[in-house]
């Protein structure tokens, strides 16, 4: 992976929001002393590079929805398209860039 701290890489972008994905995870928030349901996050990432901003918020937002539909609590850098043959369908499929968490959670 290229790294350049003027135009950091998606995977970059990876690593840093899969640790305050586990963070957020991690957290124990409280109300009238009592401990909440876990929180999580999902997080759709866009790489478009010199693209418009409008294609950019598109290929973020088709992400994060993605992210939602296969499980949530996750980070979506891309998205793999494959033809089911059997079914006669597309499936869609979230590709994730890191086996596990940095912090050692799921």
């Amino acid at each position: 992976m290229h790294r350049n701290r003027d135009h950091p890489s998606i995977d970059d972008a990876q690593l840093k929001l899969e640790i305050i994905r586990a963070e957020v995870e991690a957290m124990t928030l409280m109300f009238n002393g009592m401990p909440l349901p876990p929180v999580t996050i999902s997080i759709g990432v866009s790489d478009t590079l010199g693209g418009d901003a409008e294609a950019l918020l598109k290929q973020a937002d088709e992400r994060l929805y993605h992210a939602k539909r296969t499980g949530r609590n996750r980070v979506v850098t891309r998205i793999e398209h494959r033809a089911n043959v059997e079914e006669g369908m597309a499936e869609t499929t979230a590709v994730p860039s890191m086996p596990a968490s940095p912090l050692g959670g799921p």
